[in-house]
């Protein structure tokens, strides 16, 4: 038997849990994109150097990897936001 107040804990910690994920992938992305064609801008920057970088920075890339990899964080906010509007959850 279902238990609503179990369920509801439940898909509020996938939610966090797909949120740290999208993070993670994203931090990847940039590491990824600053390693290869990024890499002349990645020469401008110092080490600890705090820059925020947004997924449109990186849309207009060629890379292949970089697209995939942009094409899954796309869909990972896409079910994240879905399940938030859906359940009517708080962010």
């Amino acid at each position: 038997m279902e238990n609503p107040k179990i369920y509801r804990k439940a898909l509020i910690r996938s939610c966090r849990k797909l949120a740290d994920f999208h993070d993670k992938l994203f931090d990847q992305l940039v590491n990824l994109a600053m390693s290869g064609e990024m890499s002349d801008a990645d020469e401008l920057f110092d080490v600890g150097d705090d820059m925020n970088f947004k997924l449109s920075d990186f849309e207009k890339i060629s890379d292949a990897n970089v697209q995939r990899i942009i094409g899954l964080l796309h869909q990972t906010k896409a079910c994240h936001d879905s399940l938030v509007n859906t359940n009517n959850l708080k962010n």
